[in-house]
């Protein structure tokens, strides 16, 4: 047990030993030149970090983003589009209804989209609200 102790006291002094020199090696005008050079070099890091934390923004909601004008790097002003964004979770769909089918409909009632751009896939929901009039749509008369 001495045996190690005494070779680690001998290991500490050779550290002490060895930073010293280290310490010797350069002037202090030297050190305080580059501890400067790291105080302003830190600075600068904290007031770019600062600057970029204000420039993150946040959308009011999680959704989908369909289109986005801008890209990285671009320079934008207040009040610019940066991107349009839509919550999917509840999906509103205008439809327009041939004048003999409008009869038919019911508040409530149960309805199926489907959508020739994606085949397979259906929404499901109910109907809110029933056309109160009929106007021509191209050739054909419809409530919307």
């Amino acid at each position: 047990m001495k045996d190690a102790e005494a070779q680690l006291q001998t290991a500490q002094a050779n550290v002490n030993l060895l930073e010293q020199k280290l310490k010797d090696r350069y002037s202090k005008p030297e050190v305080a030149k580059v501890e400067a050079q790291k105080s302003g070099a830190q600075a600068a890091y904290q007031a770019a970090q600062e600057i970029l934390s204000k420039s993150n923004i946040r959308a009011p909601f999680d959704g989908v983003v369909y289109s986005m004008p801008v890209r990285a790097g671009t320079y934008v002003n207040a009040g610019d589009l940066l991107l349009q964004e839509a919550d999917l979770r509840t999906v509103r769909v205008r439809a327009y209804v041939d004048e003999p089918d409008v009869g038919r409909l019911v508040p409530q009632q149960v309805v199926e989209v489907t959508w020739d751009a994606l085949p397979g896939r259906v929404w499901r929901g109910s109907l809110v609200s029933i056309p109160a009039s009929v106007k021509l749509y191209g050739t054909r008369n419809v409530g919307e």
